[in-house]
């Protein structure tokens, strides 16, 4: 596996950072490239299933964890307008033996704050929003509108559901979103 590829992941939320954290686990180095001035999560809080949590403690990441997570001991599901019961999600001590994780309830901030520190701030590129994207024969030129150009053999984009990599990218596909 040639490990030496020059990665750029567009967006450093929790997708791009948990991104960046898998490829170093195999050890492929990826610079993330963020429009924010500062690393900021909107909204509140974030279930983590045991897919994710199994991930973050092989990655090691545990203690940080424990420091800003709760154990969830499981969720309900109501009808938006009656209140109905319409589902529910165990997290109690059966789940992680059941499922080989916790369930573990966070704050997007803090879990963006524990994702950034294990990738390292030296990864990440705070104000570069991408205006364009260049296909070359050997190689993908990302423009920022700070100015600046970064070539990079491979481009993934993390930046959100109003992806603008995936316009640049995908020109013919329209993706709705919503809830």
């Amino acid at each position: 596996m040639q490990t030496n590829l020059k990665i750029a992941i567009v967006g450093a939320g929790i997708g791009g950072l948990t991104l960046a954290l898998a490829l170093r686990e195999h050890g492929i180095d990826a610079q993330l490239y963020e429009q924010t001035e500062v690393l900021r999560e909107v909204g509140a809080a974030v279930a983590l299933s045991a897919n994710a949590t199994r991930f973050y403690e092989r990655m090691g990441l545990r203690a940080a964890f424990d420091a800003v997570c709760a154990d969830i001991p499981g969720l309900v599901y109501r009808d938006g307008r009656s209140g109905a019961v319409i589902g529910h999600h165990r997290g109690d001590p059966d789940y992680r033996r059941q499922f080989g994780g916790a369930y573990w309830g966070v704050h997007r901030a803090d879990l963006q704050a524990v994702l950034s520190k294990a990738v390292g701030l030296e990864s990440i590129h705070l104000g570069h929003r991408l205006t364009d994207l260049a296909q070359h024969a050997d190689r993908v030129t990302l423009a920022f509108d700070n100015g600046e150009r970064v070539d990079a053999d491979l481009v993934i984009g993390a930046d959100g559901a109003r992806s603008i990599t995936r316009r640049w990218m995908l020109v013919q596909c329209s993706v709705l979103f919503g809830t």
